[in-house]
């Protein structure tokens, strides 16, 4: 990689978002006030270089009307004092999609790399201190120990996954493996193991394991399959709540994953989610925080992202994303290689693990932006079907 000013002003813009995203700094406040700062001015610059060149594309419009939606829902349910909060959701997903509109086609392969770097940096960290704290280097009011990354164990979730993701996509680009994205990979999923986050830990796992067969054509028989069967689940299980009779699942969830069928009381609160959104479907409540689920649903977070949509800006919010959704994904099916493949089966899992949990906005549109712009990891013909890259 090139040494140029531009890498240089991508990678402190990449660094100080990814930090302010995915680190728990609320026991720093000396890094958490710089990272705020700094954050500001990130943004400042990209909105000064996009300004340069003013160009929208339909994923831009259409995360502006998500943006508009979710401050009209706040106003209109009198959240005023919510707008701040939201207003910093939107500045990160600004920054990481003006850098993308911005820079992805010049330089695809060297704003991967510094991704790439920045996460494996982070996720490092985590795991070092993980295993000289396995408790947690902090206890939140709550009791529960608060880690670097994500805070408590079930955000470190989607943190992992991009950090995962983005490495297997920078060899996408670069068209062979590269001994940090196995090195990443390993301790990802030991990190998962050793939190003892379950949901986390099958998400990984899957994705792991469908890398090597990602080179075959017929994985695309198995990414459709799986992402079937995730809405599946989201269906039958989460809304319908039908209880699970399959004495293998059954098996698998209460003796592998030592979990009960309640999924630790989730299906209760996704009960409770139902109805509140129910209440209010149209434009639903507004940015909330933890105070009002706590009041509505005896827990911080729905435990649920779809759930966390609708609550926050009802059917209106919820059919923007899905709109966004479905072009990034409608992008990425034009785009088929094996990058775009694992690519789109880290998205399914991300799906997956959604059912379970409320995570960043940001990090999920970061898979989005993936998804929207993945004609450009494909754009590498040596990284097509069948392709073994070599390790390096």
């Amino acid at each position: 990689m090139v040494l140029s000013k531009t890498n240089i002003r991508v990678f402190i813009i990449l660094f100080v978002l990814v930090g302010q995203t995915i680190l728990c700094l609320d026991y720093i406040p000396v890094l958490d006030i710089a990272f705020s700062g700094l954050r500001v001015l990130c943004f400042g610059a990209v909105f000064v270089l996009f300004l340069r060149h003013p160009r929208m594309n339909v994923f831009d419009w259409l995360f502006v009307s998500f943006a508009m939606v979710m401050f009209i829902a706040i106003i209109l349910n009198g959240n005023s004092h919510r707008l701040v909060q939201w207003s910093s959701i939107i500045m990160d997903i600004s920054i990481l999609l003006g850098v993308f509109d911005i820079y992805f086609r010049r330089i695809g392969k060297d704003l991967l790399r510094i991704l790439s770097a920045i996460f494996s940096l982070f996720v490092y960290l985590n795991f070092v201190l993980l295993l000289i704290f396995p408790n947690g280097l902090w206890i939140s009011d709550s009791g529960m120990g608060q880690y670097v990354i994500g805070g408590n164990y079930n955000q470190m979730a989607m943190p992992l996954l991009a950090a995962v993701v983005t490495n297997y996509m920078y060899c996408c680009m670069r068209g062979k493996w590269g001994w940090n994205s196995l090195i990443v990979t390993v301790v990802i999923i030991s990190t998962a193991l050793i939190c003892g986050s379950m949901t986390t830990s099958v998400g990984l796992i899957l994705l792991a394991l469908f890398v090597p067969l990602s080179k075959f054509r017929v994985s695309r028989v198995g990414l459709v399959m799986f992402f079937i069967a995730v809405c599946v689940w989201h269906l039958f299980v989460v809304v319908m709540q039908t209880d699970i009779t399959s004495k293998y699942l059954v098996y698998f969830i209460e003796e592998v994953l030592d979990k009960d069928l309640t999924f630790t009381y989730r299906t209760e609160v996704w009960s409770d989610a139902m109805e509140l959104i129910a209440s209010s479907p149209v434009i639903g409540y507004g940015s909330q925080g933890p105070d009002f689920y706590e009041e509505h649903l005896g827990f911080l977070t729905p435990h649920n992202m779809n759930f966390l949509v609708l609550i926050d800006g009802g059917a209106v919010l919820y059919t923007v994303v899905v709109l966004m959704v479905l072009v990034a994904v409608h992008n990425a099916n034009e785009n088929k290689c094996r990058g775009v493949n694992i690519l789109q089966f880290a998205s399914a899992t991300c799906f997956l693990m959604l059912a379970f949990e409320s995570y960043s906005y940001t990090l999920i549109f970061y898979l989005l932006i993936l998804m929207y712009y993945s004609d450009v990891i494909a754009d590498d013909k040596l990284y097509v079907y069948n392709t073994a890259p070599q390790y390096s």
